[in-house]
């Protein structure tokens, strides 16, 4: 059942997304960390630096209780192109607290200008890194849409080169699809605030795949085989364009004999956990989250 909150939040999240769409491209980029500002809803029980690991720079969020030795690194979404580990402080912060491990909120480089395959390379690198510095410490991946659909490619990066994997695999609204063919990429743009335009999506899967073709499974891990990845946990909300995306993935992962939960919220549009800390469905998911997490950190 939805929250009034949430029935409140979904219509002010289309307003705020209606408005954004006058927004030049580099407007928008800075409306979305504006908009992580203004919300506010920062988690009060962490502690948060800018911290680079090499290269590789992002928000380091440590939770005042840990309960675990565990290290998560973070992939925002933004459909490649927008977001920031500003835009997504507030879920760090979130994350940390719920699950007792470290979050780093990552800042990969984004399309137009830093297309595919950078941004999963950099990830890549990050991981390694972290990996080598912390070598006594498990390492999750999580992420967002774009992001979540990151943390699967950089995970098929790391099992084809026979490195250490990441323990578990958090992905919320997963990005998996970018040749559009799914159904409800259609079917539920009546009520997906963020995708309502489908053309939205098949620009932005243009403008990061470049000249690579859109089947690539390191581009929409929907056409991957996703053999010997680690366990993971799939958030959507049924009002969500990319709601086949999560459950052909979830499919998928069964069928080649993957630990693979999923929850499918009722009501919940894209993203809806960007909100936790001010909606109760949105408190519930990271809770969730954070629990699995922790679970496959012990």
């Amino acid at each position: 059942m939805q929250s009034l909150r949430s029935r409140y939040y979904y219509y002010q999240v289309k307003r705020l997304l209606a408005q954004m769409k006058s927004l030049s491209f580099e407007q928008r980029r800075l409306a979305y960390d504006q908009l992580a500002l203004d919300r506010g809803n920062f988690a009060k029980e962490t502690t948060l630096e800018r911290r680079n690991f090499g290269i590789h720079a992002g928000d380091y969020i440590q939770p005042l209780q840990h309960k675990n030795r565990g290290i998560i690194i973070y992939l925002h979404g933004g459909v490649y192109a927008l977001g920031s580990a500003l835009s997504h402080r507030a879920i760090g912060t979130h994350l940390a607290k719920a699950s007792g491990a470290d979050v780093f909120v990552f800042d990969y480089p984004l399309a137009p200008e830093r297309p595919y395959p950078a941004a999963l390379y950099d990830t890549v690198g990050l991981y390694r890194h972290i990996q080598h510095e912390f070598v006594d410490r498990p390492i999750a991946l999580a992420g967002d849409s774009a992001g979540a659909g990151l943390a699967i490619g950089a995970s098929l990066v790391l099992r084809d080169a026979n490195d250490v994997m990441p323990v578990s695999l958090g992905l919320l609204s997963p990005w998996t699809d970018l040749t559009s063919s799914n159904a409800s990429h259609q079917t539920k743009r009546a009520f997906d605030p963020f995708f309502a335009d489908p053309q939205r999506l098949i620009n932005a899967a243009k403008t990061y795949a470049g000249e690579h073709p859109l089947t690539d499974p390191l581009i929409s891990a929907q056409f991957a085989n996703l053999k010997n990845l680690p366990p993971m946990l799939i958030q959507v909300g049924d009002y969500e364009a990319l709601l086949d995306d999560a459950l052909v993935l979830h499919r998928r992962a069964l069928e080649a004999g993957l630990e693979a939960q999923i929850q499918v919220w009722p009501k919940m549009w894209h993203v809806w956990q960007l909100l936790a800390g001010m909606m109760p469905e949105a408190s519930k998911a990271i809770d969730d989250l954070g629990a699995f997490l922790d679970q496959h950190f012990q």
